[in-house]
């Protein structure tokens, strides 16, 4: 245990210095400390703290620290590029920065790196190299993880064996019984378009219901946009207006635009559309997790 007092120790320090008086940080990053550097970036790239939150001055010092050796910082780069809190922000970027930081086996890296290739964002979508890093996560101890290859075998049913499809769907069962809200999620959508379990649209309508209680940001905004579409279901515009208006209560102001859509909608088919009561709410400052 000894071992380990004095890098914890100096750790204590150098944060304790980062929230006292960041400058004297700035002089040993100046002077090649790697672990100064990315403290100042951590101290800037406070959300929580607006007095000092600077996303530009967070990623000066992640790049000075990553020049340095450091990776965490790279993964913090390209986090900054995820997340979309720079200027000038990619997803390319981001991609390159966690594959630089997963190659050093950063688990963070490795998961992000994963969902980039799942979807192609920042690079060509790639399934098996999808699967490659999120198994590699897993194996250095990511249990968050494990959720998402599962999705990976459950969203993408004709690009894996049958055996691995199969044990997702079961897993994802399991889950969203245990009300998970991803794999509600994943199993709502599942059962309203047929794959890659039968198609069961009132099931699927009941898990958004169930989500909508434990989840009002999303599951309504949901609900609106199958009932306005009437694809999966008829088309119930009362029904719509009333979760796009609980959804904008909870928080969601892309609700608004729905909300309006369905009005232009009335002009044009003459269809008389009454406005939701309690329509106004703050703006919710949860965001969704990449899970």
């Amino acid at each position: 245990m000894a071992y380990f007092l004095p890098s914890a120790f100096a750790a204590a320090i150098l944060g304790f210095l980062a929230v006292s008086d960041p400058r004297v940080l700035e002089v040993s990053a100046g002077m090649g400390s790697a672990s100064a550097a990315k403290w100042l970036g951590d101290h800037y790239n406070r959300y929580e703290n607006k007095k000092v939150y600077d996303p530009e001055e967070a990623l000066h010092w992640f790049k000075r620290a990553a020049d340095l050796g450091n990776v965490d910082a790279l993964y913090e780069i390209g986090d900054l590029h995820f997340r979309a809190t720079i200027e000038g922000h990619t997803y390319k970027t981001a991609y390159a920065y966690y594959r630089r930081a997963a190659e050093d086996d950063h688990i963070g890296a490795m998961h992000q790196l994963a969902m980039l290739l799942e979807f192609g964002h920042g690079t060509d979508k790639d399934l098996p190299a999808a699967e490659h890093w999120f198994k590699k996560a897993i194996e250095l101890g990511s249990e968050l993880t494990e959720l998402n290859l599962t999705l990976l075998y459950f969203d993408h049913p004709e690009d894996f064996s049958a055996d691995k499809v199969s044990n997702s769907i079961e897993d994802i069962k399991r889950l969203a019984k245990e009300g998970d809200i991803y794999a509600m999620y994943a199993l709502a959508s599942a059962y309203i378009a047929g794959e890659p379990v039968s198609k069961d649209v009132d099931k699927g309508l009941s898990i958004y219901l169930d989500l909508a209680e434990k989840d009002p940001y999303y599951a309504h905004v949901t609900l609106g946009e199958i009932y306005l579409a009437g694809e999966s279901v008829e088309a119930d515009y009362e029904k719509a207006l009333d979760h796009f208006g609980k959804a904008i209560h909870a928080g969601i102001l892309s609700a608004h635009y729905h909300l309006a859509e369905m009005h232009e909608l009335a002009s044009v088919s003459n269809r008389t559309i009454r406005k939701p009561l309690n329509t106004t709410g703050n703006p919710s400052t949860r965001s969704p997790s990449a899970g």
